[in-house]
C-alpha cells in the first residue's frame, strides 16, 4: 500500500469542493477508505487548512471539516530537524520544503499535489491527483 502525503492544495479542493478539483480529491480519500492508500498530512497543513477554510466559509464549517480530514489522515510532527533540512532544501517555497521533508522523514512514497513543478527538488517524487488516481489503476 503507497503512503502518501497529501499537499495543502488537495486537502482544499475537498473540503472547500472547488468544481475544477474536487473529484479528484475524493477519489484518492476514496482510495484511502478502500485500503489501497495510506494518507498522512504535516501538522503545517492542519493550522493552513483551518486558517484558509475559516476565511471561506467560517469557524463552524472550518471545524467540521477538520475534523473529518484528521479522522482520515495521518498527522506528522513538524520538529526542528524538519524545518532545518527545509531551512537547507533546494526546494524554493519554504511551505513546500516543510511538506517534502516531512514525507522524508517518515518514508513516504510520494506526495500528492496540484503543484508538482513546485516540487522538483523534493526528495520525495510528487505526483498530481490525476497521475496518482492512473497509477492506483494500474494495480
Amino acid at each position: 500500500m503507497k503512503r502518501i502525503l497529501f499537499d495543502t492544495n488537495v486537502i482544499l479542493d475537498l473540503v472547500l469542493n472547488r468544481p475544477d478539483f474536487v473529484e479528484h480529491a475524493k477519489q484518492l480519500f476514496d482510495a484511502i477508505d478502500e485500503k489501497r492508500l495510506l494518507g498522512f498530512m504535516s501538522a503545517t497543513t492542519v493550522k493552513d487548512v483551518y486558517y484558509i477554510t475559516t476565511k471561506e466559509r467560517d469557524r463552524i464549517f472550518a471545524t467540521l471539516a477538520l475534523r473529518r480530514v484528521v479522522r482520515v489522515l495521518e498527522i506528522i510532527a513538524v520538529d526542528k530537524s524538519i524545518v532545518l533540512s527545509a531551512l537547507d532544501s533546494p526546494v524554493k517555497d519554504f511551505e513546500d520544503a516543510i511538506q517534502a521533508e516531512t514525507a522524508k522523514s517518515i518514508g513516504l512514497d510520494f506526495i500528492v499535489t496540484r503543484n508538482k513543478e513546485d516540487f522538483y527538488y523534493s526528495p520525495v517524487p510528487a505526483k498530481s491527483p490525476e497521475e496518482l488516481l492512473k497509477k492506483l489503476k494500474h494495480k
